[in-house]
């Protein structure tokens, strides 16, 4: 059964259910992720063989960036299909990422906020869950409002304590837009932390006017692109450079696509992107 091919017939392990749940989750993701969060354990040569024997069955596709120098996965539809029936309380069918860029970066600051409450107390919720996931299964303490869809929410696992919400703000939205959010910060999350990251420092300077400014500012925190990527993507062991709270170099190992691009080799390509480079 170590063989996912056999007699023609796509066979799946236990853990190969539990890969394409955590593709699912955060809808695009790279192999050093999948190793860290699936592969506990497991050498990460063992993890690439694995995702390119699901990748090769179809339950898998490769990303590759611009320069076919780094790679992330996604689901396809057979993928999906594998793991429809475990999602409790599917509101909206769907898998796929429509903005590749802005969601692998929100995975890799959702998990840097997420040492704010402690690596070992926290709820997580993605903005796949926000999207696809009836309100009413939800945790009851995530805001029950169709004003504004946030990019992510942590919660602390007991029920006392402030939860946390990520913003990933690359371009700004309209006046109207910002009026919506502002609303949904004022009257439906006010005890929420909220962090946000930027493209640059001009998008701060709209939400902040539009947003921030009026709403609780005292629970925003801000940074900026340039911040935030710049000890993360340096080359290894070349940095001392940390984020405050850094949790365990997990953002690292998320933006990391260059360790997953043998498992790609001479796969179908679905999109170009630059990957933030």
């Amino acid at each position: 059964s170590r063989n996912l091919l056999s007699t023609g017939q796509a066979v799946l392990l236990p853990r190969d259910y539990a890969v394409l749940k955590y593709i699912w989750d955060w809808k695009v993701v790279s192999a050093s992720s999948i190793h860290n969060a699936v592969f506990k354990g497991a050498a990460f040569a063992t993890c690439r063989v694995r995702l390119w024997h699901l990748e090769n069955a179809g339950f898998l596709a490769s990303i590759a960036s611009k320069d076919r120098k780094k790679f992330l996965l996604t689901l396809t539809r057979k993928g999906f299909d594998c793991v429809l029936g475990t999602i409790v309380g599917l509101g909206e069918y769907g898998y796929r990422s429509e903005a590749v860029n802005h969601d692998i970066l929100t995975m890799a600051f959702q998990h840097e906020c997420l040492s704010i409450l402690g690596e070992a107390a926290q709820v997580v919720i993605t903005e796949q869950h926000l999207r696809r996931i009836k309100i009413d299964v939800l945790d009851d303490r995530i805001p029950r409002t169709s004003l504004h869809r946030p990019d992510g929410i942590i919660l602390p696992q007991s029920s006392h304590g402030d939860g946390v919400i990520v913003e990933v703000e690359l371009n700004p939205k309209s006046k109207a837009d910002y009026e919506l959010i502002r609303t949904y910060y004022r009257n439906f999350a006010p005890s929420f932390r909220v962090c946000w990251l930027f493209a640059d420092a001009s998008v701060e300077r709209v939400v902040r006017k539009c947003v921030i400014e009026q709403s609780n500012p005292e629970r925003h925190s801000t940074t900026t692109m340039t911040s935030f990527l710049k000890p993360l993507l340096a080359p290894y062991g070349r940095t001392t450079e940390s984020l405050p709270g850094s949790n365990g170099g997990w953002a690292r190992v998320i933006l990391d696509g260059r360790r997953s691009e043998s498992v790609s080799e001479g796969s179908r390509f679905i999109k170009d992107n630059d990957f933030t480079n």
